[in-house]
């Protein structure tokens, strides 16, 4: 038996002890996350990705004044 070619095998539950497998061709624009053949779990695909330091975006009103020119200026400020 050559064995399958339409999955590539990537580790062993740890729930049942079956093979996890992907399969190696894939149609979705979502990637496949690795699944066990025996009991159907599914591999937690954050488990192993690092926690990134974040802050909510601040949001700020868009200032203006006329110079004496009659022109006016905006002030520089990220918007929403």
């Amino acid at each position: 038996m050559i064995g399958n070619l339409d999955r590539k095998i990537v580790g062993k539950c740890s729930e049942c002890g079956g093979v996890v497998s992907l399969p190696l061709v894939s149609h979705s624009v979502v990637r496949p996350v690795p699944t066990c053949e025996k009991c159907g779990a599914t591999a937690d695909v954050t488990a192993n990705l690092p926690v990134i330091p974040m802050k909510h975006k601040v949001c700020a009103d868009v200032f203006s004044w006329k110079t004496k020119e009659g022109q006016f200026l905006l002030r520089d400020v990220p918007m929403c």
